[in-house]
């Protein structure tokens, strides 16, 4: 199995990025806290997260060269998943309106946006959903053209297929995430990751999973039962024991988490593809 490439390089794909998706509030967020808030525009706002973020686009832009790209973001809106589970994400609730410009990454939200706009790349929010829901959808809205998804988020590894790859862009340690990286990494294919991750949790996300178990057992769940639903129909024949009574005390548990790390694929799009066309300016070498 291929092992994970920690290089700064791209998914090595057979044919060229026909889209590429990129997590725009995980970008937004690490240029915020990365870079230091130096540069400021003539009224004083910090330009950090605007200039990083920008910089970036056109880095994967050469690094990856797509057809289309689209940026997502999140909607200030809660999801359909708080009404699941009201403490989803409650440990990263921040009241950002309290804090002043150089606290606050959305400070600088409308210079990105603009500057989206000026190199003619098209970003969007989808209310009621987040951002994970509708990058899926968008994924799935291209079929089988050879796609990059980039975000940090392990959720999206779910997405991963034979023309999808995840690229987690951590500097140096960029991992490209294709078919055989997620099973290396984690033990089991991407479409099962929402059963691996309903049964270790997702700390990140606030969603707990079942107490002692870790991600070498849920592997060996999986692949011995199969997902959250065939574990929880053949609890009776798992051992050990206390692992059975584990599973059989958190069925609940295992299947709201399922709900809640599923990503939806139906979210309404604003977008058609041949909307995110990059055919703007000529940015290498920029």
């Amino acid at each position: 199995m291929k092992q994970p490439t920690e290089a700064e390089q791209p998914p090595e794909m057979e044919q060229p990025t026909e889209l590429v998706i990129i997590d725009g509030h995980g970008l937004l967020f690490r240029m915020f806290y990365g870079i230091p808030a130096q540069l400021r525009s003539k009224d004083g706002l910090p330009l950090n997260a605007a200039i990083g973020f920008t910089g970036t686009v056109l880095k994967y832009i050469e690094r990856f060269d797509p057809q289309r790209m689209l940026v997502v973001f999140d909607n200030e809106q809660p999801s359909f998943r708080s009404g699941l589970y009201p403490e989803y994400k409650l440990n990263r609730m921040v009241d950002y309106d309290e804090l002043d410009d150089d606290e606050n990454p959305f400070a600088q939200f409308k210079v990105i946006e603009d500057s989206l706009d000026a190199l003619g790349i098209k970003h969007a929010t989808h209310a009621g959903f987040e951002a994970d829901d509708a990058m899926a959808s968008y994924e799935r809205l291209a079929g089988n053209m050879a796609t990059v998804v980039i975000s940090n988020d392990t959720d999206l590894l779910q997405l991963v297929n034979e023309s999808t790859d995840v690229y987690a862009d951590r500097g140096k340690k960029s991992i490209a995430y294709d078919v055989d990286t997620v099973i290396s990494r984690f033990g089991v294919a991407p479409h099962s990751m929402v059963d691996f991750k309903a049964i270790t949790g997702d700390s990140s996300d606030n969603i707990p999973g079942l107490f002692g178990v870790g991600p070498k057992t849920a592997a060996k769940l999986i692949a011995q039962y199969g997902d959250i639903e065939c574990i929880v129909q053949q609890e009776a024949s798992i051992t050990p024991a206390k692992l059975r009574e584990k599973i059989a005390a958190n069925h609940d548990l295992l299947l709201r988490n399922k709900q809640l790390i599923t990503l939806r694929r139906d979210v309404p799009l604003g977008f058609k593809l041949s909307d995110l066309n990059v055919d703007g300016p000529q940015y290498r070498g920029l």
